[in-house]
Protein backbone atom coordinates (compact mmCIF):
# COMPACT_ATOMS: atom_id res chain seq x y z
CA UNK A 1 0.00 0.00 0.00
CA UNK A 2 1.02 3.57 -0.47
CA UNK A 3 2.11 5.02 2.84
CA UNK A 4 5.05 7.13 1.77
CA UNK A 5 3.01 9.99 0.36
CA UNK A 6 0.74 10.22 3.39
CA UNK A 7 -2.39 10.20 1.23
CA UNK A 8 -5.46 8.25 2.32
CA UNK A 9 -6.82 6.37 -0.69
CA UNK A 10 -10.56 5.68 -0.93
CA UNK A 11 -11.84 3.44 -3.71
CA UNK A 12 -15.56 3.33 -4.41
CA UNK A 13 -16.18 1.15 -7.46
CA UNK A 14 -19.60 0.70 -9.00
CA UNK A 15 -18.62 -2.66 -10.52
CA UNK A 16 -15.94 -5.23 -9.88
CA UNK A 17 -14.02 -6.20 -12.95
CA UNK A 18 -11.19 -8.53 -13.71
CA UNK A 19 -8.65 -6.10 -15.11
CA UNK A 20 -5.10 -5.13 -14.12
CA UNK A 21 -6.01 -1.52 -13.39
CA UNK A 22 -8.95 -2.56 -11.20
CA UNK A 23 -6.76 -4.99 -9.24
CA UNK A 24 -4.17 -2.25 -8.80
CA UNK A 25 -6.81 0.13 -7.44
CA UNK A 26 -7.88 -2.55 -4.95
CA UNK A 27 -4.28 -3.15 -3.95
CA UNK A 28 -3.55 0.49 -3.10
CA UNK A 29 -6.90 1.44 -1.51
CA UNK A 30 -6.97 1.97 2.23
CA UNK A 31 -10.77 2.25 2.27
CA UNK A 32 -13.06 0.25 0.00
CA UNK A 33 -16.70 1.41 -0.05
CA UNK A 34 -19.51 0.02 -2.15
CA UNK A 35 -23.29 -0.21 -2.13
CA UNK A 36 -25.17 -3.45 -1.56
CA UNK A 37 -26.60 -4.67 -4.79
CA UNK A 38 -24.62 -2.09 -6.70
CA UNK A 39 -21.63 -4.35 -7.08
CA UNK A 40 -21.46 -7.82 -8.50
CA UNK A 41 -18.27 -9.81 -8.26
CA UNK A 42 -17.37 -12.31 -10.95
CA UNK A 43 -16.26 -15.57 -9.33
CA UNK A 44 -12.72 -15.28 -10.65
CA UNK A 45 -12.12 -11.87 -9.03
CA UNK A 46 -10.93 -12.10 -5.44
CA UNK A 47 -10.83 -9.02 -3.25
CA UNK A 48 -7.41 -8.65 -1.60
CA UNK A 49 -7.33 -8.34 2.19
CA UNK A 50 -4.94 -5.40 2.22
CA UNK A 51 -7.50 -2.66 2.71
CA UNK A 52 -7.81 -1.21 6.20
CA UNK A 53 -11.53 -0.44 6.13
CA UNK A 54 -14.27 -2.06 4.05
CA UNK A 55 -17.73 -0.52 4.01
CA UNK A 56 -20.90 -1.80 2.42
CA UNK A 57 -23.78 0.67 2.43
CA UNK A 58 -27.24 -0.84 2.82
CA UNK A 59 -29.52 2.05 1.90
CA UNK A 60 -32.22 2.67 4.51
CA UNK A 61 -30.88 -0.28 6.53
CA UNK A 62 -27.65 1.59 7.33
CA UNK A 63 -24.23 0.16 6.62
CA UNK A 64 -21.88 -2.55 7.67
CA UNK A 65 -18.13 -2.39 7.94
CA UNK A 66 -15.10 -4.35 8.93
CA UNK A 67 -11.96 -2.66 10.14
CA UNK A 68 -8.37 -3.78 9.97
CA UNK A 69 -7.11 -0.45 11.30
CA UNK A 70 -4.53 -1.45 13.93
CA UNK A 71 -6.11 0.55 16.77
CA UNK A 72 -9.70 -0.51 16.07
CA UNK A 73 -9.87 -3.91 14.43
CA UNK A 74 -13.22 -5.66 14.33
CA UNK A 75 -13.96 -9.33 14.40
CA UNK A 76 -16.10 -9.64 11.31
CA UNK A 77 -18.78 -7.29 10.03
CA UNK A 78 -20.26 -4.59 12.26
CA UNK A 79 -23.72 -3.21 11.42
CA UNK A 80 -24.87 0.37 12.03
CA UNK A 81 -28.48 1.44 11.58
CA UNK A 82 -29.17 4.51 9.47
CA UNK A 83 -30.71 7.74 10.68
CA UNK A 84 -34.26 8.24 9.54
CA UNK A 85 -34.63 11.41 7.49
CA UNK A 86 -37.71 13.54 8.11
CA UNK A 87 -39.13 13.06 4.64
CA UNK A 88 -37.32 11.15 1.93
CA UNK A 89 -37.54 13.12 -1.28
CA UNK A 90 -34.58 11.67 -3.20
CA UNK A 91 -31.83 9.26 -2.17
CA UNK A 92 -29.60 10.22 -5.10
CA UNK A 93 -26.19 11.26 -3.86
CA UNK A 94 -26.62 9.88 -0.33
CA UNK A 95 -23.70 7.50 -0.79
CA UNK A 96 -21.49 10.34 -1.99
CA UNK A 97 -22.41 12.42 1.06
CA UNK A 98 -21.57 9.43 3.25
CA UNK A 99 -18.18 9.07 1.56
CA UNK A 100 -17.50 12.81 1.89
CA UNK A 101 -18.27 12.63 5.61
CA UNK A 102 -15.92 9.70 6.09
CA UNK A 103 -13.11 11.41 4.19
CA UNK A 104 -13.66 14.61 6.17
CA UNK A 105 -13.54 12.80 9.50
CA UNK A 106 -11.00 10.05 8.83
CA UNK A 107 -8.79 11.65 6.21
CA UNK A 108 -8.05 15.03 7.72
CA UNK A 109 -4.59 13.91 8.84
CA UNK A 110 -3.88 11.61 5.90
CA UNK A 111 -2.93 7.98 6.23
CA UNK A 112 -0.86 8.54 9.37
CA UNK A 113 -3.81 10.02 11.26
CA UNK A 114 -6.10 7.34 9.84
CA UNK A 115 -3.81 4.61 11.16
CA UNK A 116 -4.21 6.10 14.67
CA UNK A 117 -8.01 6.23 14.46
CA UNK A 118 -9.62 5.14 17.71
CA UNK A 119 -12.82 3.13 18.02
CA UNK A 120 -14.58 6.25 19.28
CA UNK A 121 -13.34 8.30 16.32
CA UNK A 122 -14.39 5.58 13.87
CA UNK A 123 -17.88 5.47 15.38
CA UNK A 124 -18.15 9.27 15.33
CA UNK A 125 -17.05 9.27 11.69
CA UNK A 126 -19.72 6.77 10.70
CA UNK A 127 -22.34 8.70 12.66
CA UNK A 128 -21.41 11.95 10.92
CA UNK A 129 -21.27 10.30 7.49
CA UNK A 130 -24.67 8.67 7.95
CA UNK A 131 -26.15 11.96 9.17
CA UNK A 132 -24.95 13.65 5.98
CA UNK A 133 -26.49 10.89 3.86
CA UNK A 134 -29.79 11.15 5.76
CA UNK A 135 -29.85 14.93 5.45
CA UNK A 136 -29.28 14.71 1.71
CA UNK A 137 -32.32 12.43 1.27
CA UNK A 138 -34.60 15.30 2.31
CA UNK A 139 -33.77 17.24 -0.86
CA UNK A 140 -34.17 16.65 -4.58
CA UNK A 141 -30.91 15.97 -6.37
CA UNK A 142 -27.50 14.89 -5.20
CA UNK A 143 -26.62 18.45 -4.19
CA UNK A 144 -30.12 19.83 -3.68
CA UNK A 145 -29.64 20.68 -0.02
CA UNK A 146 -26.49 22.66 -0.76
CA UNK A 147 -28.59 25.13 -2.72
CA UNK A 148 -31.41 25.31 -0.18
CA UNK A 149 -29.73 25.98 3.17
CA UNK A 150 -26.92 28.14 4.48
CA UNK A 151 -23.92 26.76 6.38
CA UNK A 152 -25.35 27.54 9.82
CA UNK A 153 -28.63 25.80 9.05
CA UNK A 154 -26.75 22.85 7.56
CA UNK A 155 -24.68 22.47 10.73
CA UNK A 156 -27.80 22.73 12.90
CA UNK A 157 -29.59 20.15 10.76
CA UNK A 158 -26.68 17.68 11.01
CA UNK A 159 -26.46 18.17 14.79
CA UNK A 160 -30.19 17.56 15.12
CA UNK A 161 -30.00 14.37 13.06
CA UNK A 162 -27.05 13.10 15.07
CA UNK A 163 -28.88 13.75 18.34
CA UNK A 164 -31.60 11.29 17.26
CA UNK A 165 -31.21 7.62 17.93
CA UNK A 166 -30.65 5.45 14.87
Amino acid sequence: MLFRSGALIVFEPSVIEDSPIFREALEIAHILKYARGGIRRPRRVKLPNRRLLEIETLGSEGLRYRSYIPSCKTSGWQHLESYRPGKVRDAGGAGDWCTAGLIYMLGARGIFGFLRTTKARLQASFSFAQALASWNCQYIGARGGMYKVDKKTFQEDISAIMSCTH
